[in-house]
């Protein structure tokens, strides 16, 4: 039996709901319709102990039918492939997917942005509406594109809102889609009340797909701190929770790709509906993660994607791990030393793009140490000063 939480596939037979109806494509129907007749519609409702009063309306009338029922149906006559006989699905509120891609594969790019739109400025609401928000008219588009990617050609109700002098696009897709993200493991509620987590299966995609659900985070709840130099995503629960399952979630998936990241905050704000909430970023800030996710990541909001450009082009010094700089150090050295047939801290600083006065600090606490030599000492000849000069003494004190 499929588990959608397990798998990232929601089929036909996942989705038994009385409150999402099928319209079949018009061969099917009356080839559907003659050989029902054949047994007879209330011989045939007795049989399957369906409504005969509902069979009838929808071979009479041309309505619709209730999907729970059809799957009966058709198994009753032995059909398969029913996927590629429906015109289209529709809940009660009205909105259609047309020529539906099932089964529902979330297994791809579009598929866990998808996911990740619900999880970051998305929602399912507690009155059965799927809403995803936001300012970017890229993001939303994206947004509308990866639905009609994953699901079929999808009926989708948008409206525009005015929140803090910002005009704000809403989209709606059909309600009845609650029950596909259901099954995949995402909560109907307010995400600070339920604390919704990244669906397992995630975790078991390969690289290229972790990456576009973690730039898709990145989009909706993430910032770009030039000045700072991190980036950061931010999530709030309420205080009985200990983490947000998100940042947690992905803090796991960035740890897969080799980057580290930490999740700081503990700030808290009042709420007129509920509990207090408290406020988390994940950060990551080192230039080596930095440039990994820039090399990786697939951010489509182009104002966020510039600001990372230059956050990294802002750099004015390496930060290399701290269990790995003094190998860095001497390497530098000696490819310097290799060359010149000795060193200075002015080479050394253009080198690892640090600067001079925390290079000098480095070599007299190595001088110090007996790693380095200092074999001349600075000078001046009225006009300009020398450097000091350095040999590698000995590097297994490293």
């Amino acid at each position: 039996m499929n588990n959608p939480k397990l798998t990232g596939i929601v089929t036909l037979y996942d989705l038994k709901d009385k409150g999402i109806f099928v319209s079949l494509k018009p061969d099917f129907l009356n080839e559907l319709n003659d050989r029902i007749r054949l047994i007879g519609i209330y011989k045939l409702a007795n049989i399957l102990q369906i409504s005969k009063r509902i069979l009838c309306h929808w071979l009479t009338e041309s309505s619709l039918i209730r999907l729970d029922i059809l799957l009966k149906i058709v198994d009753y006559f032995h059909y398969s492939d029913l996927e590629s006989k429906i015109y289209f699905l529709r809940g009660k509120d009205g909105n259609k997917i047309y020529n539906p891609k099932l089964p529902f594969d979330f297994r791809n790019s579009s598929g866990v942005r998808l996911i990740a739109s619900i999880l970051g400025d998305g929602g399912l609401s507690n009155k059965n509406d799927i809403i995803y928000s936001n300012t970017n008219n890229v993001l939303i588009k994206d947004f509308i594109d990866d639905l009609n990617n994953i699901l079929g050609k999808v009926e989708v109700y948008t409206c525009r809102q005015v929140k803090d002098k910002s005009i704000i696009k809403v989209v709606y897709p059909p309600s009845f889609l609650r029950h596909v993200f259901n099954l995949i493991g995402i909560k109907t509620g307010k995400k600070v009340v339920n604390n919704p987590e990244i669906p397992f299966f995630i975790n078991d995609l390969p690289p290229r797909f972790r990456y576009d659900f973690i730039s898709k985070i990145i989009d909706d709840e993430g910032t770009i701190n030039i000045k700072a130099k991190y980036i950061s995503i931010t999530s709030a629960v309420e205080n009985n929770h200990n983490n947000p399952n998100i940042l947690l979630g992905v803090q796991a998936l960035l740890k897969m790709e080799g980057i580290h990241s930490v999740i700081y905050g503990n700030r808290s704000y009042n709420s007129n509906r509920g509990r207090i909430r408290i406020l988390r970023s994940l950060q990551i800030n080192r230039y080596d993660q930095l440039k990994k996710l820039y090399n990786n990541l697939n951010i489509k909001d182009k104002n966020k994607s510039r600001k990372l450009k230059i956050l990294l082009d802002s750099y004015t010094q390496f930060h290399y791990l701290k269990c790995s700089c003094k190998q860095i150090y001497l390497s530098k050295m000696k490819d310097i030393e290799a060359k010149n047939g000795y060193f200075t801290a002015r080479d050394l600083s253009i080198a690892l793009r640090r600067k001079v006065g925390y290079i000098r600090n480095v070599l007299n606490k190595y001088n110090r140490n007996g790693v380095v030599n200092k074999i001349e000492g600075v000078k001046s000849d009225g006009i300009r000063f020398y450097p000091a000069k350095f040999m590698i003494k000995n590097e297994q004190l490293y």
